[in-house]
């Protein structure tokens, strides 16, 4: 583990200072995405409860709801409550159409399953490889394009929601034989998004790879770095959700993108924008720590180079606002952490 948690939360920090809105309206615009769909049907459970006055009603007129859930109902009461319920039941069992109405009911939640999975692999997840995209661009380049959110729907659309429903449909299934291993598995799989803002054309095999090469050694100390979080998220759900939108929210978005460029530039060093080096991972610590000096711009005591490629390139800045730019355009994340 050659990175530590401390730096690269202030690096997603400054990233959030430095486009602070546009941040915040990514943000919010994927709680109301991944958060607000279930919220339709909330106002559904608010209806009048009358006393039925009818003649053949199943309980006596001096029996209400409010007495039947607060038990304060006599024993011939509930008597005759227990014998209408069990002759509904049998009736129901007995009845011609129970083999319809069980199917109905199946096929009804067969329906919500499939529409919720549909929704789930071909609009949230691309709209959140697109959010991670925006803020893996604030990090790396500090562009702040708000565009970046429609990144899936650009082109090889598939591609990316393939490979998403196959990282979810192996994160499902070692989940199925034990809870810890299904976690193991995710942070293993934490990386696939980023990678696909990277290349969108990978394949889903060389996105696993790519994935379990990066977390490899670093899945306990990411787990530590959402554990540094829980304050913020215990905050933002005491204050309803205002201080998440406001601030935890984006905050971690950018430490994330933070992360996965730091983890990047350990394993492969010179990640290529659009792609990745056909990998021979670093060397681990060894490489790492062998990292030249970063010198600033215009300084005749050195240059700065690549201790992954051995080149020496201009005098690059290694963070700030134009950590990746040498002439005003856009240069490859060349910067180990």
């Amino acid at each position: 583990m050659n990175w530590k948690i401390s730096e690269v939360k202030q690096r997603g920090k400054a990233t959030f200072k430095a486009g602070y809105w546009k941040c915040v309206l990514v943000a919010f615009i994927m709680t109301l995405v991944t958060g607000g769909l279930g919220s339709c049907s909330s106002n559904m459970s608010s209806f009048n409860m009358n006393k039925s006055s009818a003649s053949d009603s199943v309980v006596d007129d001096d029996m209400d709801l409010e007495d039947i859930l607060s038990g304060n109902i006599e024993a011939d009461d509930m008597d005759e409550l227990n014998d209408t319920v069990d002759q509904l039941a049998n009736e129901l069992v007995s009845s011609p159409y129970l083999g319809a109405i069980v199917g109905v009911v199946i096929g009804i939640f067969v329906i919500a399953l499939i529409v919720s999975c549909a929704i789930s692999f071909f609009l949230i997840m691309p709209l959140t490889v697109g959010a991670l995209k925006f803020f893996k661009d604030a990090s790396e380049h500090r562009e702040y394009d708000i565009g970046r959110i429609g990144y899936s729907f650009s082109g090889h659309y598939m591609n990316i929601v393939k490979i998403c429903f196959l990282m979810s449909l192996k994160t499902f299934l070692w989940s199925l034989l034990l809870f810890i291993p299904g976690i193991i598995k995710s942070y293993e799989y934490r990386m696939i998004p980023f990678i696909l803002t990277d290349d969108p054309t990978i394949s889903s095999a060389d996105a696993f790879k790519r994935t379990k090469e990066m977390m490899n050694g670093n899945k306990w100390h990411s787990f530590l770095l959402d554990l540094s979080f829980f304050g913020w998220i215990l905050l933002a759900c005491i204050t309803l959700g205002i201080v998440g939108v406001l601030y935890t929210f984006p905050y971690i978005y950018c430490t994330e993108a933070e992360l996965y460029l730091t983890l990047r530039g350990l394993v492969y060093g010179q990640g290529v924008q659009g792609q990745f080096n056909d990998p021979t991972p670093a060397a681990g610590p060894s490489a790492y720590d062998a990292a030249p000096e970063v010198h600033e711009i215009g300084s005749d005591t050195g240059s700065f180079a690549s201790s992954y490629t051995g080149n020496t390139t201009s005098d690059t800045p290694a963070f700030g606002d134009e950590r990746n730019r040498t002439d005003g355009s856009d240069k490859p994340f060349n910067t180990p952490y």
